[in-house]
């Protein structure tokens, strides 16, 4: 019997795993890894939840296809790699519970806040996860098992209904455009001396995803009002381009923000 006839189906992460060569990663050879560690790759390459195994001392990381796409650009580097250093990027956030369960105890975090650099860039990603120890032979903890879903687009979709619907509210109550989104007197924070998209890049890529939602948000609210409002939105520099930058010379040499819009971006994040 071939040595890895255990190792059958598993889609494109089954086929990569049975093709890399492990004797360069601390596994070594397919042939001597202990049953506890076949059996586990085994269920996570059968199943279609995405799962991640980290197994050895150096914590040598397993996936699944479904797995796959939340390693974005990291893949296939990422296979066989060290958990640590594969996501060193979200490490503060998630390291308490995979030491945790390193030492017996399973953990569990629901909606968790990340930043990835994943496609090259951070990125700010939202997951519910676990990390439970694995025993092996020995009866120790031989890894871990990370069974994980992404809920990024929910709890930023949440987000951006909650903006939308709290600027609603405050449209609902004006009675002018510039009471709405705020006089042509209202000033947000001073941009001057700072490159365009700078001061507010940043923002809206923690706030609203550096998406075309905050200008939807604004032009909602201005055509609750009146038929022409969405063109004085430019006037007041609230034409918001799809990276998170203001579009027009209007936003750059005004520099003026309503102050309800401003309240909502710059308020903590919950």
């Amino acid at each position: 019997m071939d040595s890895k006839d255990w190792l059958v189906g598993g889609g494109e992460m089954g086929k990569l795993v049975r093709s890399k060569d492990w004797t360069k990663t601390p596994l070594g050879p397919i042939e001597s890894w202990p049953q506890s560690l076949r059996t586990t790759v085994s269920l996570c390459l059968a199943s279609n939840f995405p799962i991640s195994l980290a197994w050895g001392h150096k914590h040598v990381q397993i996936y699944n296809d479904g797995y796959w796409p939340i390693c974005g650009g990291k893949h296939p580097e990422s296979m066989g790699q060290d958990f640590t250093e594969c996501w060193a990027a979200p490490w503060p956030v998630i390291g308490e519970a995979f030491e945790s369960a390193l030492a017996g105890t399973t953990s569990y975090l629901e909606n968790q806040r990340m930043f990835l650099d994943r496609n090259g860039f951070l990125e700010e990603t939202f997951f519910t996860f676990s990390f439970s120890p694995i025993r092996d032979e020995s009866g120790s903890v031989g890894g871990l098992f990370h069974p994980v879903t992404e809920t990024t687009a929910k709890m930023v979709g949440e987000r951006h209904t909650r903006a939308l619907r709290e600027l609603a509210s405050m449209a609902a109550k004006s009675q002018t455009t510039e009471e709405a989104i705020g006089s042509n007197k209202a000033r947000g924070p001073d941009t001057r001396g700072i490159r365009p998209g700078r001061a507010i890049r940043p923002v809206l890529s923690v706030r609203l995803g550096a998406d075309q939602s905050m200008a939807f948000y604004c032009y909602s609210v201005a055509t609750r009002l009146n038929s022409d409002s969405a063109d004085r939105l430019g006037a007041t520099g609230f034409g918001l381009a799809a990276d998170g930058g203001c579009q027009g010379k209007s936003a750059y040499k005004n520099r003026r923000f309503g102050n309800a819009a401003w309240k909502i971006l710059m308020r903590p994040l919950p």
